[in-house]
């Protein structure tokens, strides 16, 4: 925490002052839906070894190709998130997104508890800066479930935002058709 407070106090400072350096790029709305067989996403803590991340087709999918994650929870505890590759997709600062996927756990599940999040993060890593929630809960296993909303207010000027999904609660996931959209 102590390698944080020179920034922390920057930003302070410069919020006190009225100082706001905003730097606005133009955003362009994506889709992902692996069909092209290739994976923009990645595992956002490298500490959980288990993770494991496939693109996969047939009865595994949700439609076409979708991307597998799968891990050992005994080993990796009950929630993992995936990013996406900050090289390959760009989520840009001060902008307004609306986002949506599909989404389908793949074993049985303890109906009520095992929820799907999608935050923005500042940055690829565990600790990062957390913009907004779009969450869902999750009933029943080997169901597709649409997953959808808004993130907004992103006042950070970091040029690695990223796309988090994530489950808590729940076992191996596939995900399918993510579309972020900018709100206008």
């Amino acid at each position: 925490l102590s390698s944080l407070r020179p920034q922390i106090e920057k930003n302070i400072k410069d919020a006190q002052s009225g100082r706001v350096n905003v730097v606005y790029k133009p955003f362009k709305p994506f889709t992902i839906n692996f069909d092209d067989g290739k994976n923009y996403f990645k595992t956002l803590d490298s500490s959980k070894k288990t993770v494991k991340l496939s693109v996969v087709s047939g009865k595994e999918a949700i439609k076409g190709k979708s991307l597998k994650v799968t891990w050992d929870q005994s080993k990796d505890w009950k929630e993992i998130y995936v990013v996406t590759d900050p090289a390959k997709i760009k989520i840009y600062v001060w902008h307004d997104y609306k986002i949506s996927f599909e989404v389908k756990v793949l074993k049985a599940i303890s109906a009520g508890k095992t929820t799907i999040s999608c935050t923005i993060l500042s940055e690829p890593k565990p600790g990062a800066t957390s913009y907004g929630s779009v969450t869902k809960t999750i009933d029943k296993g080997q169901t597709v479930y649409k997953v959808e909303g808004n993130i907004t207010n992103i006042p950070d000027n970091s040029q690695n935002m990223v796309l988090r999904i994530g489950i808590s609660e729940g076992g191996d996931f596939v995900i399918d058709n993510i579309k972020v959209e900018e709100i206008e």
